[in-house]
């Protein structure tokens, strides 16, 4: 474990929790299949990380307009969700002092940033969607939460110094339905941007980030994800599923809704 991660976990204590809500289903569920991440010599922790995953019919980044043209035309492509991926960044105050304590009142808060594609299938029906139909971008805050205490067991050793970081303050911003602008779109359509679904769209979450428990005793971690959880926002366990890994690592859940 490094320096700044140790530090990391010795301060996480000090951040003030963000009140717990009743979990709603997710608009998108997305999982983050990659990441490469550093801290600067200023205390911030940067990251860049790929994603996939699904949104429900009827939200933004799967507008009901979007399946009704892929399903017209000569090569029909019927929609009742849509898979999405992208890159996204993250920038985290993660400074504190000799020791251990935060160097600045906006610790534990930072800013995300990226893009993101709805894709379907196209020259190859056995592999993951890779065909573009809409792309965008998005930015919003995050915020580190406290670590959760778990009754007669423990955080395996190499897990995460916190197991939500909370999603607030989103934008996701349409820029291409199948080759045209928004505005295009509702130009052609003789309908406003809103109306149609493809303007942009606040949204709110959650990181859910994958970690081991043991009882009484510390555990190796594991690649193939048969002892990692995830954290509910009532501080309940969540089983990683089989599909819920890359290459045998348990990934990071990433619950998006829209409107809040």
């Amino acid at each position: 474990m490094s320096a700044a991660t140790k530090s990391l976990a010795a301060v996480i204590a000090f951040l003030a929790l963000i009140p717990a809500q009743v979990a709603v289903a997710a608009d998108a569920t997305l999982y983050e299949l990659s990441e490469e991440m550093m801290v600067d010599s200023y205390g911030y922790r940067r990251a860049t990380s790929s994603f996939q995953g699904t949104a429900a019919l009827g939200t933004p980044l799967c507008p009901q307009i979007l399946a009704t043209l892929l399903a017209s035309g000569d090569n029909p492509v019927h929609v009742t969700s849509c898979t999405v991926s992208g890159v996204g960044a993250d920038k985290v105050d993660v400074a504190t002092d000799q020791y251990g304590r935060p160097l600045r009142e906006t610790f534990g808060t930072g800013r995300l940033w990226g893009n993101f594609a709805v894709v379907v299938n196209a020259d190859n029906m056995v592999d993951a969607p890779e065909y573009v139909v809409m792309t965008g971008t998005f930015r919003g805050d995050m915020f580190l939460t406290a670590p959760a205490e778990f009754k007669g067991k423990k955080q395996s050793a190499g897990g995460p110094a916190t197991q939500r970081i909370v999603l607030a303050n989103g934008v996701f911003t349409p820029e291409n339905i199948l080759g045209w602008t928004p505005e295009q779109l509702a130009g052609g359509l003789k309908a406003p941007v809103e109306a149609l679904g493809v303007g942009s769209a606040k949204f709110s979450g959650v990181f859910r980030l994958p970690f081991s428990v043991a009882k009484g005793h510390k555990e190796k971690p594991r690649r193939d994800g048969s002892d990692a959880y995830y954290l509910d926002d009532t501080d309940t366990l969540i089983k990683v599923r089989k599909n819920e890994t890359a290459l045998g690592y348990p990934t990071v859940r990433i619950e998006v809704n829209f409107g809040r």
